[in-house]
């Protein structure tokens, strides 16, 4: 990760396995956790979402295939997320990796 921080081409980067970060003040942003369990069910990552927002912290979701490929969620659990997800944009902040990282530096 240094040769992505020192390049300056980056304002952070993910990295993987630990989910849910609860102080973003003290977090490595260069090598920001993100996650999820692969093959979870929508109620699953409902709860990461609802556990993060009970912390007041942040969870990045890693979804590198929906409905197959690698690491993968069933269309069936993405759309319940993604509609329990519109359903609460009071509650919850869904937006790209770079904008939440945008406002952690400009914080």
């Amino acid at each position: 990760m240094d040769t992505l921080r020192q390049s300056g081409l980056f304002l952070a980067a993910r990295g993987s396995g630990r989910g849910m970060v609860e102080d973003s003040r003290n977090v490595d942003l260069f090598d920001f956790p993100s996650g999820g369990k692969v093959e979870a069910t929508g109620k699953e990552h409902i709860e990461m979402a609802e556990s993060a927002r009970d912390a007041g912290g942040i969870f990045v979701f890693t979804f590198h295939g929906v409905g197959g490929d690698y690491l993968q969620v069933s269309r069936e659990a993405h759309e319940e997320l993604l509609s329990y997800l519109d359903q609460n944009r009071d509650v919850y902040w869904v937006v790209p990796f770079r904008e939440v990282m945008k406002y952690l530096i400009t914080r």
